[in-house]
């Protein structure tokens, strides 16, 4: 791709100012039930997603254009560690997590998901 070409792909469109600009990580609540989940759009290609009931912290991958920015490579993004971090903190207190045993403190493990018997 030529520089020109890459300078187009990359610009923002103005139709759409409501995407903030760029690969954009959201940790957010559910509305009903106060559960936390990730949100992550891209102003390039206009893709957005949703990561509910995170089990695996190392499959939250977002798929998307092939635009490289700070936090995306190849079209591929992943969430920061400090967001990761804040999202199990949220799991634990929400009840989704169990609390980290020592075991889990010392091997610096994320806690297990709570098994929910009403599914």
């Amino acid at each position: 791709m030529i520089a020109e070409e890459r300078a187009f792909a990359l610009k923002p469109d103005e139709a759409a100012p409501n995407f903030p600009e760029g690969v954009v990580w959201k940790l957010c609540l559910t509305e009903y039930d106060s559960k936390p989940y990730l949100k992550v759009s891209c102003s390039y290609c206009k893709q957005t997603a949703q990561f509910l009931s995170i089990r695996d912290l190392d499959k939250v991958v977002f798929k998307h254009c092939d635009a490289s920015t700070e936090n995306s490579l190849a079209g591929k993004s992943r969430p920061s560690k400090e967001q990761l971090e804040q999202l199990v903190q949220l799991q634990i207190r929400t009840g989704q997590r169990k609390r980290p045993n020592i075991i889990d403190r010392v091997a610096d493990r994320v806690p297990e998901f709570v098994s929910s018997s009403i599914f």
